[in-house]
Parts: C-alpha cells; structure tokens; sequence
C-alpha cells in the first residue's frame, strides 16, 4: 500500500484469500491499516475474495470490469497466482496495466518476474525461511533441551512494471 501511496493512488482495493489463511487474513488487516494509517477511505464495494488461484483471478477481473465505472486506480493481490490472473482478465478487458490500474502482490513466485508479467510483489524470502526451519528443528533433534527461537525475515518490495502513477 505504501508504495502506491507514492505513486498517488488514494481508492486501493483488495484481493483477499481465505479466511482461514493467517497470511491471507494478515495481509488484509496490513492493507486495513495502511488506509487508517493514512486516513483513506475503506470501500467494502473494492474487495474481493479468492481461493488464491489463477482462473478466480481471471473471473475477478471480469467482475471488477463489468460492476461499475467508479472504481479503485490500483489493487493489492493476496498473492501472484491470483495477481497473474486478475491482470489477464483486466489486459483482455481492455485495461493496460499499469497505466489504469496499479497492481502489487505478494510472494515473488518465478513467474512473476517473467516478460509480459513482470508483477511488482513482496518477496517473503521463502527460500531464507527454509533455511532457518530446517536449522531450527535440525537443532531441537540433535537438543530436546535448546529452547525455541523466533526468526523475523522482513520482506523485500520487488518493483517491476505493474505500478505506476495515478491518473487521477
């Protein structure tokens, strides 16, 4: 959300995932309180719920097309799969990307970065994390005793060409 606040959008609308995500779940109440952050208006009407696949991306950017002409100048995606669809469905629609609607995402999967995608995500650092589980529970096998330790990775903005200025 910050990084389309820098580039003027002020009516960003969601994608969530499940509600039985914690990530998906988390995402959204990061994107709720960038708004009050700042004090944007929330529209309920700007959401939209996925089961985080590509093909639903594509239907909710049919959806987003046809239910009305007022509507957000940039979207978050819950994640890329969902992000690659929705930008599908808004290029076959008629809408260039990003010059009337910004997207941003998260997970930075391969596919993101590839030409004609080229998705600007949050990269979580999945590689890192594996990492670090596979120490961590390496570590309690080899001591019952060691005690648990938190690791925080902070995710990475990759900017690539689904965001730009506002038109507004």
């Amino acid at each position: 959300v910050m990084h389309l606040l820098e580039f003027g959008h002020k009516n960003i609308g969601f994608i969530r995932g499940p509600g039985v995500s914690s990530a998906s779940s988390q995402r959204f109440e990061g994107y709720r309180q960038a708004l009050r952050n700042f004090s944007l208006p929330f529209h309920e009407e700007y959401v939209y719920d996925s089961d985080l696949k590509m093909e639903t991306g594509i239907s909710l950017a049919r959806q987003f097309l046809e239910e009305s002409e007022v509507r957000p100048s940039a979207m978050v995606v819950v994640n890329d799969m969902t992000a690659i669809g929705f930008i599908d469905g808004c290029r076959e629609g008629g809408l260039q990307i990003p010059e009337d609607l910004s997207i941003v995402s998260f997970d930075n999967i391969e596919f993101s970065a590839m030409k004609g995608i080229e998705l600007t995500t949050i990269s979580q650092h999945v590689d890192k994390m594996s990492e670090h589980a596979a120490r961590l529970m390496l570590k309690q096998l080899e001591n019952e005793d060691s005690k648990p330790e938190r690791v925080i990775l902070e995710p990475t903005l990759v900017v690539r060409n689904t965001t730009g200025p506002c038109k507004e």
